[in-house]
């Protein structure tokens, strides 16, 4: 839910002031849902929170290259998270 808000509330519901014909300011309040989730529920969770915003908010109304740019960051992390167990099976097997 906090992801939908932080979507409506960055892409939709921003104000765009236009300085000579191009958006010049954007006014909004995007960062809300992501404050208030890592204040409820921790830096992780708020963290997802950016990232989900970011990832499903550029499909809808592409504003900046940030989602691509998280695709990039996040896929190692993605890729070690799926793939160590099989790695690191070994090693890990006396915890």
């Amino acid at each position: 839910m906090l992801i939908s808000l932080n979507i409506d509330l960055r892409r939709i519901a921003s104000i765009r002031i236009a300085i000579g014909g191009i958006e010049g300011i954007r006014i909004g309040f995007g960062a809300l849902p992501v404050i208030l989730a890592g204040i409820m529920f921790g830096p992780t969770a708020g963290g997802i929170v950016g990232a989900a915003g970011d990832m499903v908010g550029y499909y809808i109304n592409p504003l900046a290259f940030k989602a691509r740019i998280l695709y990039i960051l996040f896929a190692p992390a993605l890729l070690q998270l799926i793939f160590s167990p099989f790695i690191f099976n070994d090693s890990m097997s006396h915890i």
